[in-house]
């Protein structure tokens, strides 16, 4: 049964889980996963209960904890009543009710359970988690158990069990991100959680005397904890060069999402490929760039991935990663030899009749400054893996398959990279993560002709196929792209360097270094050239770098309205290329859009929000003017 207390005259639920063995087994359970359990047991044995290094902050909580019910006791329960979480006082303005119940307990078998249960797991995750982290989500899931309580529960209530039941959460969402890496030890130790959990969660239902919304609030604030703080567990190579196969796993900075950027480098993506290597490390990291035809033929794309991945490396890296620059298809899916379903062709065929943006980009792609910074750029170690012969549709599938769910492609071609790695392996459509697509005009004119936008016409077959087999697609066209612009003041600014001592590769995180930002000042005067001819802009569109913006969930959901329908292409006819939304949905009659997945798709963009993120990223917005 729950304990009651009486405190001033008033009777306060007990805010505590009866976890009991449970919460023992979900400790013993997970103990494999971090190698410290059986140090933990074997210095218990020694009685050094208080001197285990990898439980400091979790006796600390303990004996903190039971002061404070010593306390409680010698004050005869007026720390409780100055404590404990009552509505209205919160409402009041005393807000360390908040706090301060996690810390308190209504009886000394209130106490013991809750001190149980945090001694079994909290051991565990502390050792996991780290000192720091461990603390700052123990404290996290109190206080979000106990704003939960405020919010839903009328009854005053006290207890440590909302930060318990946060400890299991962070640890659930640790091993759900680690399954990769962890394999069967983290199926077992989640079934146990959430057996654990299950098992708790139904008991607090079971009486009115349970507060469960402390304990579903102390969850979910754990959780959220660690989903957004990590830790994050990634393999890297042990060898600096990249040569071994050998694998280490360190822990990383939580990102958003893996990025795999799939390009025809071009101008523009080179300002993408740019901004996100050296100024998005904490939303993204790139772990491959696949390459196909486009701006310039395939060819040249792989040689301008190279480039921009050795010229935005950042000099000191520690993390030994060399990114993946991996060759994509040489042609559209339509120009395969018959019966070449899987596209086995596509990676060696003749591109001599393939159509490429030269008078766009330039032949170089990078107008005309490639040569200047391309001997300079390779005297630096290699920042990329380069294999010849490797593809780049099983390059897709397999790094989805290998982070499964953790993976977006950004796709700022066509799309024949993506719709082979879909034919090859068709479970790549459940492994990959998210796909976001530079392409299609869907109220606006094309840039190519009036139907079409230039990614997909460049192959419409290969767009079609995509958008009506992958649901989780989000899509950018021209309809928003063409209102992000730089204009010639902004290009000019990137000329100016920040760093008056010449050291033009020093990066901050926040702004690109100031060789590649010479480097983008230099190769957009032949594409400002174009836009001035093509469109009568003085400055340039900013189509990659807004694809960018969308593929990073923190900047997408203030950024852009996007709206959900149905998207196909038409494949033939005078409107080849054409991108169609299915706003409406709902038809009498069933049509070719009603079994395609709904994509998601920008419609508008704040611009504003937009260009002060390229512009403070890219180092040329007007306060940096000097």
């Amino acid at each position: 049964m729950r304990p009651r207390s009486r405190v001033l005259g008033r009777t306060f639920r007990a805010n505590v889980s009866r976890v009991g063995t449970a919460a023992n087994a979900v400790a013993l359970g997970a103990s494999f996963v971090n190698a410290t359990g059986s140090r933990r047991a074997r210095r218990r044995r020694r009685g050094e209960f208080l001197n285990d290094p990898d439980r400091a902050c979790t006796d600390g909580i303990i004996v903190a904890t039971c002061g404070a019910f010593a306390l409680q006791l010698l004050t005869r329960q007026t720390l409780t009543g100055f404590g404990v979480k009552i509505n209205e006082k919160i409402a009041a303005g005393e807000l360390w009710r908040l706090v301060t119940p996690m810390f308190l307990h209504g009886g000394l078998p209130h106490l013991m359970v809750n001190m149980y249960s945090l001694n079994s797991i909290g051991p565990l995750v502390e050792a996991t988690f780290g000192r720091e982290q461990f603390c700052a989500t123990y404290l996290a899931a109190g206080l979000a158990g106990n704003y939960a309580s405020y919010r839903f529960c009328p009854t005053p209530s006290l207890g440590a069990s909302g930060a318990v039941f946060g400890l299991a959460g962070a640890l659930a969402v640790y091993l759900q991100r680690h399954k990769h890496l962890l394999g069967e030890r983290a199926d077992m130790q989640l079934k146990q959680i959430g057996s654990a959990l299950a098992v708790n969660m139904a008991f607090g239902l079971t009486s009115a005397r349970i507060d469960n919304w402390g304990h579903g609030g102390g969850l979910l604030g754990g959780a959220a904890s660690a989903y957004f703080t990590g830790p994050n567990l990634v393999l890297e190579s042990d060898d600096p060069s990249g040569r071994s196969m050998r694998r280490k796993i360190v822990n990383k900075p939580v990102v958003q999402s893996f990025l795999i950027v799939d390009t025809d480098p071009g101008i523009d993506d080179a300002f993408a490929l740019a901004i996100a290597a050296q100024t998005m490390r904490e939303e993204i990291e790139i772990v491959g760039v696949t390459t196909m035809f486009g701006n310039v033929r395939r060819d040249e794309a792989t040689r301008n991935a190279k480039l921009m991945t050795q010229l935005t490396s950042i000099p000191g890296d520690e993390r030994g990663f060399k990114v993946p620059v991996v060759d994509g298809s040489r042609v559209p899916i339509g120009m395969l030899a018959h019966g070449d379903r899987e596209g086995r062709g596509a990676h060696d065929a003749d591109d001599s009749q393939v159509f490429v943006a030269d008078f766009v980009h330039a032949d170089d792609g990078f107008g005309g400054a490639r040569a200047r910074v391309e001997t300079e750029a390779f005297e630096k170690e290699k920042a990329y893996a380069y294999e010849a012969g490797k593809e780049a549709a099983d390059f897709i599938a397999e790094t989805c398959a290998r982070y499964p769910g953790e993976v977006t492609v950004l796709a700022l071609a066509s799309l024949t990279n993506v719709a082979l790695a879909f034919r090859r392996y068709p479970e790549c459509l459940h492994t990959m993560g998210e796909l976001v697509v530079l392409g299609g005009a869907f109220s606006v004119n094309g840039n190519v002709n009036p139907a079409a936008e230039a990614n997909i016409l460049g192959d419409p077959d290969a767009a079609d196929e995509v958008f009506r087999t992958f649901e989780r697609t989000y899509v950018v066209g021209l309809d928003v792209t063409t209102r992000v612009q730089l204009h010639s003041s902004d290009l000019a600014r990137l000329a100016r360097p920040f760093h008056s001592d010449g050291n033009g590769d020093l990066n901050d995180g926040k702004k690109c270094s100031d060789r590649v930002r010479l480097f983008l000042h230099d190769a957009a005067q032949f594409y400002k050239e174009y836009h001035l001819n093509a469109a009568g802009l003085d400055g340039i569109y900013m189509h990659d770098p807004t694809a960018l913006l969308l593929a990073v969930p923190s900047i997408r959901n203030r950024v852009f309205t996007l709206h959900e329908g149905a998207v196909r292409v038409v494949t033939e006819g005078i409107s080849r290329g054409q991108t169609i939304l299915d706003v409406r949905r709902k038809w009498h009659v069933p049509n070719e859009w009603t079994s395609a997945p709904k994509c998601r798709v920008a419609l508008d963009v704040d611009v504003d929000a937009a260009l002060v993120e390229l512009r403070s990223r890219l180092g040329c917005a007007p306060e940096d003017e000097r």
